[in-house]
């Protein structure tokens, strides 16, 4: 399969800022799959190809194809001459100006909650949106594993205590299923919760990125995944995942609903793991 990039659709503005600087960036295929092709350039940055339909994510490059196709060839070079009519897409999170009353906030956290239970993935860390808050046996071995060091993590948290918060998340980074593990999505949703909440409140973010630069100190994951929760910490995700905070602070109920869906679509386990992630800190957050 042969690839034209002066017909993709969207650039992330990350991506166009290196082709900037450098002009062309040569990049070998890291791993393939139907809607996504991950490339790993010379210099070690992550750009993920994405289809026509998929989100678009943090240093993606969408294309206008419906699917990947077997490559001929792993070894690519991306021109900034093929993007320079390319629309370009901002990952950076937007705040609104009005948003909701917190006692709305809680009750939508209700709704969140029903929502991961009916409809998401609970193979992975899914469930902890209840048993982290019960006594309630464990629904699968991810969750066994994961619930008291998260609980241990949540604590450190609670306390600012950033030694024990890069501890116990060094726990658990990298532990699950999936490209991207379980336990690096219910983190990267955690952390990206908290730069929402407060910025949506207004409130000073310092004290929340130290919390989250101390989460991603030390991680031993998989590439795909500490990309992740890199951009995760300073509140940069997938374009699906920032529709969601903007329908959950400020949307109607219907529109919650659909962005919630949809970020349940992503990967496998994915976005259940994620959305169990900014459930909790939401929760964890609303009165730090």
């Amino acid at each position: 399969m042969d690839i034209d990039f002066s017909k993709a659709k969207k650039i992330c503005r990350r991506t166009k800022e290196i082709l900037e600087k450098n002009i062309l960036i040569p990049a070998n295929l890291h791993s393939s799959f139907k809607h996504v092709c991950n490339l790993i350039t010379d210099n070690g940055d992550f750009i993920p190809l994405i289809s026509k339909d998929v989100p678009m994510q943090v240093m993606s490059i969408k294309l206008d194809i419906s699917e990947f196709q077997n490559f001929e060839n792993t070894r690519f070079e991306l021109f900034l001459s093929d993007f320079e009519s390319t629309e370009i897409w901002n990952p950076e999170p937007h705040f609104l100006k009005n948003i909701i009353s917190e006692t709305e906030i809680i009750s939508r956290l209700e709704k969140i909650k029903y929502i991961i239970l009916k409809y998401g993935k609970l193979e992975g860390l899914g469930s902890l949106v209840t048993e982290l808050y019960s006594e309630n046996h464990n629904s699968n071995i991810y969750c066994d594993f994961a619930k008291p060091r998260i609980i241990k993590l949540l604590d450190a948290v609670k306390n600012n205590d950033t030694g024990n918060i890069s501890r116990y998340a060094k726990k658990i980074i990298g532990f699950g299923i999936g490209l991207t593990p379980s336990a690096d999505d219910f983190l990267a949703g955690f952390m990206l919760s908290a730069i929402y909440l407060k910025g949506m409140q207004n409130k000073d973010l310092s004290k929340i990125k130290n919390i989250n630069k101390n989460i991603v100190s030390d991680m031993n994951t998989t590439k795909v995944s500490s990309e992740m929760l890199k951009f995760a910490a300073i509140g940069e995700s997938s374009e699906n995942v920032r529709d969601f905070f903007l329908s959950f602070f400020g949307g109607t109920e219907d529109a919650l609903f659909i962005s919630a869906k949809s970020v349940l679509e992503n990967g496998s386990t994915s976005g259940t793991d994620c959305l169990a992630g900014i459930y909790t800190g939401i929760r964890s957050f609303i009165d730090f």
